[in-house]
């Protein structure tokens, strides 16, 4: 059912629950009042007492009336207070952002011990997490509750990401080790899945709040199924034998996450990371389809962008045309998220998905010929990464330790600072990776090697296996191709 057809349900429930007492009470009130006068018309003794025992009685059934009435009031009453009640709640506060380092030292530091390290151990405290909001839920029947538990999961919504997406730990030649994690995504999507039912199921019976209000947990509710489609869209298995299509349901999360976010009243997502993430992953969404238009291997690899560069070449005006307009509006919503976070260090390294737009415009020639636009978003989103991770470091390390770059990971670093890292990797190498496919002169060498100074030594760590296999390939065609050309 879509978010309009239930508005209508909602609405019609709240109606018929005040009319249905008021039907029946006139009934009542009718067909008692017929009885009376009927029996008092068949043995009438005078007509004055007549008179009187029909105005006892209408008395007596119009005190019993406005008793109804009164009480059907004090119902509305009550409903206007449940809605007042709303009104102001954490979805509608245009003032409200939540701090990423908080919301991490929450998790990590909060009720969880030891501190979380592993990727399962993530996904089962969230999932027990979103257990503890269920069980609350069943005990009210006023959204403010769910307002704020719609609230935490669009707060955690972006590092949440790092939950619904395959490990990068296990050995990709082991079959045997893809399919135990294949069975671990699979298992936080169905209950994640699950929840968001129960969610949805929670608002259809939900029929104390306002419509505007109703609508706006429906377009929250949305915008995190949506979300979450897309994430779980990015996992893609192996499957050596081919005996199984591993990737099914991954890839109809992809097809439905495109719908799904264009459909969102974005006017109703009022405070900042509502907004922020709408426009992120609508941003994202633009973007996979002007990429998915030149190829469906999304790989990172030099070859296949070059490949895909010589398809839009061949293109027809018209198909030029739709990736072009593509990629304009996911520039457009990067651009609409640096602008709503302001000063935000977290939402800041939006400047990543920002570069990799402007890049992509200069590398097919639909940008401003030797645009370097895209160099300076990409130096900003690494800054701010980076400035991420020190943060993160001071604020939840006890020893304070600085980021040490020849071991910036180890087994006992807790998930989450591990991931952000990994981010400021995956950073530093698509800059890499971008330069290389561009000008091959000495100030682009320079930066280059810089980048790799910003690096582990040999390899990144064993916990970013799929960031280390792209260094690798990088520094091999550095040393082997373009340093020779």
């Amino acid at each position: 059912m879509n978010n309009r057809s239930l508005g209508k349900v909602v609405k019609r429930r709240n109606t018929l629950r005040i009319i249905s007492p008021i039907f029946v009470v006139f009934l009542v009130v009718i067909v008692v009042l017929a009885i009376v006068i009927f029996l008092l018309s068949l043995y009438p003794e005078t007509r004055v007492e007549t008179i009187r025992d029909v105005v006892t009685v209408a008395g007596i059934l119009g005190a019993i009336l406005a008793l109804s009435f009164s009480y059907i009031t004090f119902k509305s009453i009550d409903t206007v207070s449940v809605i007042s009640k709303m009104e102001g709640n954490i979805l509608e506060n245009s003032h409200y952002i939540k701090n990423i380092i908080g919301l991490i030292k929450d998790f990590e530091l909060g009720e969880y011990s030891p501190i979380i390290t592993k990727q399962e151990e993530a996904r089962e405290a969230f999932l027990n997490k979103l257990k503890s909001f269920e069980s609350k839920r069943k005990l009210t029947t006023s959204g403010t509750l769910v307002a704020d538990e719609l609230q935490y999961s669009l707060d955690f919504m972006p590092i949440m990401a790092f939950l619904m997406v395959k490990s990068n730990r296990f050995d990709k030649q082991n079959q045997d080790l893809i399919d135990k994690e294949y069975a671990r995504v699979m298992f936080f999507r169905t209950n994640y899945n699950n929840y968001v039912d129960s969610l949805s199921k929670y608002l259809e019976n939900l029929n104390n709040d306002s419509n505007g209000s109703i609508r706006v947990l429906q377009e929250a509710r949305s915008l995190i199924d949506a979300t979450a489609k897309y994430q779980f869209a990015q996992n893609k298995f192996e499957d050596e034998k081919n005996e199984k299509n591993l990737n099914e349901l991954f890839e109809q999360d992809g097809k439905e996450s495109l719908t799904a976010i264009m459909k969102i009243d974005s006017s109703l997502l009022r405070n900042i990371p509502c907004r922020c993430l709408y426009y992120k992953y609508l941003g994202l969404s633009y973007m996979k389809c002007a990429n998915r238009m030149l190829s469906d291997n999304l790989t990172d690899d030099i070859d296949v962008i070059k490949e895909r560069r010589e398809k839009f070449y061949s293109m027809n005006d018209d198909d030029k045309y739709f990736i072009r307009a593509n990629f304009d509006e996911a520039k457009k919503c990067f651009s609409k998220v640096l602008e709503l976070a302001g000063d935000d260090l977290f939402w800041s390294t939006i400047y990543y998905d920002l570069a990799r737009v402007e890049f992509f415009q200069t590398f097919y020639g639909i940008g401003s010929g030797e645009d370097t636009r895209w160099q300076v978003s990409m130096q900003k989103a690494i800054e701010n990464r980076f400035r991420l991770v020190c943060n993160l470091n001071q604020a939840l390390d006890k020893n304070r330790i600085p980021y040490n770059k020849q071991n910036p990971i180890d087994e006992n670093t807790p998930f989450f600072r591990a991931a952000m890292i990994e981010q400021y990797h995956q950073a530093v190498l698509f800059d890499i990776l971008f330069r290389m496919l561009g000008r091959n002169d000495e100030e682009n060498r320079r930066m280059i090697e810089n980048d790799f100074n910003r690096l582990p030594q040999n390899h990144l760590p064993s916990r970013s296996r799929k960031f280390d296999d792209l260094f690798k390939k990088l520094k091999i065609y550095f040393t082997n191709e373009f340093l020779k050309q």
